[in-house]
């Protein structure tokens, strides 16, 4: 298969050169996807958790001002707004009324974990009117209160996809210790919390009834909430996102108890 020249040197013919290239070609096809998705999840979380990491200091010294959530004069999304951001590094802010598409991409079209369209839900109604701010680590959080909460919602990677809840998009919450009342699948319920709570954010709005398997199963039937708005707990257990890649009967029997139990 050599090519022996006169002078005794040995070298590839033409058509082995190619063959190489085309083998490795075909190997880089189907090994490259699969490393960029590896990569870019790790990134993913890696964002997550600072965040999470971020707004839980924030939190805290925050309290360490003001007390207790239930000590603030306001639970507006305006006045939780001002209070973080004294406390996080900022590369853009939009108070609310003001144009907010340079801290969160309010123009995307967002979907649930199953890759559902969000058209016209609660989660992205009139999302230009509620105060944004994003980090200079390039995370977008939008402060809204569509109820008689405040939710902070996070774009990990701004105006990049997929732009999926559970995958780039994620809730955060303040941990109460006073009632709220709130929204179970079509019942109000009240929710009290222990002090021990009051330090801690939560990786998902709604803390003390999503953290539930069926919201981070895109192939669950669940009429609770949106598909996606529970991983924040699984990427909170596990510092991953394998979640995407395992079946219902997996996610459901790795999910374990609530976080927040004890």
């Amino acid at each position: 298969m050599l090519n022996r020249f006169a002078e005794g040197k040995c070298a590839f013919t033409l058509a082995e050169v190619l063959i190489t290239l085309g083998v490795i070609g075909i190997v880089s096809a189907m090994t490259i996807p699969t490393l960029i998705q590896k990569y870019q999840e790790k990134e993913l979380v890696s964002r997550w958790i600072r965040v999470y990491s971020l707004l839980t200091q924030a939190y805290q010294s925050i309290q360490y001002e003001y007390g207790d959530y239930s000590k603030w004069q306001s639970d507006s999304s305006e006045d939780i707004y001002n209070k973080f951001k004294e406390k996080l590094k900022l590369s853009a802010d939009c108070p609310k009324g003001e144009n907010n598409t340079s801290c969160f991409p309010v123009d995307v079209k967002y979907s649930d974990l199953s890759g559902t369209i969000f058209s016209s839900t609660p989660i992205l109604a009139n999302l230009g009117q509620y105060p944004a701010i994003r980090l200079v680590t390039g995370e977008s959080i939008l402060f809204y209160n569509p109820s008689t909460l405040v939710d902070i919602l996070v774009d990990l990677n701004g105006n990049s996809g997929p732009n999926k809840m559970g995958v780039d998009l994620f809730y955060f919450s303040l941990g109460k210790e006073i009632k709220k009342s709130e929204i179970v699948d079509g019942e109000t319920v009240t929710v009290v919390v222990g002090v021990s709570d009051t330090q801690r954010v939560r990786p998902s709005a709604h803390y003390d009834w999503v953290d539930n398997y069926t919201l981070c199963d895109p192939n669950a039937q669940s009429a609770i909430w949106t598909k996606g708005a529970s991983c924040g707990f699984w990427i909170q257990r596990y510092r991953n996102m394998d979640y995407l890649k395992l079946t219902s009967p997996e996610i459901s029997a790795r999910w374990g108890t609530h976080l927040w139990d004890n």
